[in-house]
C-alpha cells in the first residue's frame, strides 16, 4: 500500500510524546481510503531522501475530514511541512486501540518503537 500527500501541520501532540510526525491528511473525494487503521512500519520517500525507515499511524477515516495519516521517521528530523512524501505500508503491527490516559499512549508509542526498530534491524 502506498500512500502520497502534503505534510500539513497537526496539534503537536505526537511531538510532545516524543514522538514527532509528519501529518498528511486525504480529503474525501479524492482517495478511496483503502488503507485499514492501525499501526505500521513503512519506507517513506521525500525529495531525494529515499527509503526512510517510518512508524505509521493510519487513522480511521471520516466522510467530513478524511483520512489522517501520521509519519514519524525513525532516526531523521527534517522540516516537512508544505513537502509531499510517500509512504509504502509495509508491515502492520496492530490495530488502533483507545488509550485511558497519555501515561497509556506512552508506554503504547514506546513500544511500538521498539517493535518497529527491531523491523528495520531484522531487514539488513
Amino acid at each position: 500500500m502506498i500512500i502520497k500527500g502534503q505534510v500539513v501541520r497537526g496539534g503537536g501532540y505526537a511531538r510532545e510524546l516524543g514522538c514527532p510526525t509528519a501529518n498528511l491528511c486525504l480529503k474525501p473525494g479524492n482517495h478511496d481510503f483503502p488503507c485499514a487503521p492501525g499501526i505500521y512500519a513503512g519506507w517513506t520517500n521525500w525529495g531525494a531522501h529515499r527509503c526512510l525507515p517510518s512508524l505509521v499511524c493510519v487513522h480511521e477515516p471520516s466522510l467530513r475530514d478524511g483520512q489522517k495519516i501520521e509519519v514519524h521517521l525513525l532516526n531523521e528530523t527534517f522540516d516537512l511541512y508544505g513537502t509531499e512524501i510517500e509512504t509504502h505500508l509495509i508491515s502492520k503491527k496492530r490495530d488502533l486501540v483507545p488509550f485511558v490516559d497519555d501515561v497509556q499512549m506512552s508506554l503504547e508509542i514506546a513500544d511500538d518503537m521498539v517493535w518497529v526498530n527491531n523491523f528495520f534491524s531484522n531487514q539488513k
